[in-house]
């Protein structure tokens, strides 16, 4: 097989870059904050680089810390993946859910991390924008005119993209087939990623789509207007916020069935004080410090094969860190054989996983801030990657089941809606008018006029619509 690499990321910078030490930050050492978050699983330049975001933006050190590791995630792509054993490769690939109420900053540590990956999407579009007006003019050109004239035929343009957003499934899809490294994607609204990938279809909420990018399975798309659209080793990470109050409707019930909840990784932040306004300036450094450890992470060669289809480097465990996750690996599965709860098993099963892939972020930005140069070298990942998920796993264990029960506890609070929708359903006349429904929902006291409104127009099983505002009992 002819192996070959594909060229770097558009604008990312090469060169010799100096990251500074935890001591060149002015803030200094991490004094605790107000978190339980785990920072030391990261590195003393990232610990100085959270805090002093901390300090001086007043943002949560876990949203600091879950978009690092989303950005990381993102960069890495299929440049590389780790090896467990024989048939087991695991990639960087992991979707992070951020949850807190509104207004306790989700959206701004976020958008501060991504901030380089869309300074750089900036540019590619620009790239993409003037080689398609080049191939535009070509094809308006007679064939007499390309001929006398000696054109060329520019090749069909392919926007590089690193970020996407509100999108469908089907766009997904798309997306990734022009970008076979792996885009990262950001829903301010985490509720985007379900909503928007099951946007066109009735049958689809978007959990196909899901589970073959988390286990990197090949997807071969048929539509019947755009025909096969087929990503060989798809990547996508993805990084959203949502309400503790929406996460049952976050979940929904085949997407908690399936378990792709328990496929997230989850930052729950409670008892959230806001702080007091301050005046500690954030050093550029600090930012400057960030841009040149995305570069590099960028920097790291993809392979492809002949069919230009992703070829991901293969790194390993060295020997004691292989010795520590398999202990890691071993006490996890005697906490899951100990226990009925279904949920548990559910959960810390995915956490073999997500072990395995936490050490393959960690350690390429450990090299990344290690390294003077813009090259990192694809070096084994050690112990110290491997505790650091470790610390990691714990945090994010506890809050996956703090999910969980938050979903449970939701169904219980849907109970108790769907008895007085049945309630309501009783007293309603077997034809009537939406302000009707809204008078007798008042007069027994239950729901809220939106959620009526809502009902009437969602259930087309319980109501058959005559006309704007006028409906029929169906049952």
């Amino acid at each position: 097989m002819n192996i070959q690499t594909a060229p770097p990321a558009t604008g990312v910078k090469s060169g010799k870059i100096k990251i500074p030490s935890l001591y060149e930050f002015e803030n200094g050492l991490f004094d605790g904050g107000d978190t339980d978050f785990p920072l030391d699983a990261f590195n003393l330049v990232l610990q100085g680089l959270v805090n002093a975001i901390h300090k001086s933006l007043n943002f949560p050190i876990p949203f600091i810390c879950a978009a690092i590791l989303a950005v990381a995630s993102s960069c890495i792509g299929n440049a590389a993946r780790l090896k467990v054993k024989e048939g087991w490769n695991e990639s960087a690939m992991e979707l992070f859910l951020l949850v807190a109420d509104p207004g306790t900053g989700k959206t701004h540590p976020v958008a501060l991390m991504l901030r380089r990956l869309y300074e750089l999407q900036r540019k590619s579009k620009s790239e993409y924008d003037t080689a398609l007006a080049a191939r535009s003019a070509w094809e308006r050109l007679s064939k007499k005119e390309k001929e006398e004239g000696g054109y060329e035929e520019p090749p069909i343009p392919k926007f590089k993209q690193y970020v996407i957003g509100d999108i469908s499934e089907e766009g997904t899809i798309e997306v990734l087939s022009h970008n076979p490294r792996g885009v990262l994607q950001h829903n301010d609204e985490g509720m985007g990623l379900v909503n928007n990938q099951g946007r066109y279809s009735k049958k689809s909420n978007g959990s196909e789509t899901i589970n073959s990018v988390f286990s990197n399975t090949d997807i071969n798309n048929y539509r019947k207007s755009s025909g096969i659209t087929y990503v060989s080793n798809p990547f996508l990470s993805f990084i959203g916020g949502i309400h503790p109050n929406t996460v049952r409707e976050f979940a929904g019930e085949r997407r908690s069935d399936n378990g792709n909840t328990d496929r997230m990784l989850i930052f729950w932040l409670d008892n959230y004080v806001k702080a007091p306004f301050n005046d500690n300036e954030l050093d550029p450094q600090i930012l400057a410090t960030w841009d040149s450890i995305v570069d590099k992470l960028l920097l790291l060669p993809m392979g492809v094969d002949e069919a230009r289809n992703p070829l991901p480097e293969i790194i390993k465990f060295t020997p004691k860190a292989r010795e520590l996750y398999k202990e890691w690996y071993q006490s996890n599965a005697d906490e899951i054989n100990a226990t009925n709860d279904h949920t548990i098993k559910s959960v810390y099963s995915k956490f073999d996983i997500h072990v395995v892939r936490l050490s393959l972020i960690i350690h390429l930005l450990n090299q990344a801030c290690a390294t003077e140069t813009d090259c990192i070298e694809l070096k084994d990942v050690d112990t110290e990657a491997v505790e650091s998920a470790i610390k990691l796993s714990a945090y994010l264990k506890s809050n996956a089941l703090k999910f969980r029960a938050a979903i449970s506890s939701n169904n219980s609070q849907a109970k108790y809606s769907d008895a007085a929708k049945q309630k309501l359903y009783s007293a309603l006349p077997d034809k009537f008018k939406t302000g009707e429904a809204l008078r007798i929902r008042e007069e027994l006291n239950i729901l809220s006029d939106i959620t009526v409104k809502r009902w009437l127009e969602g259930e087309q099983k319980l109501f058959k619509k005559v006309k704007h505002g006028e409906y029929e009992k169906c049952i």
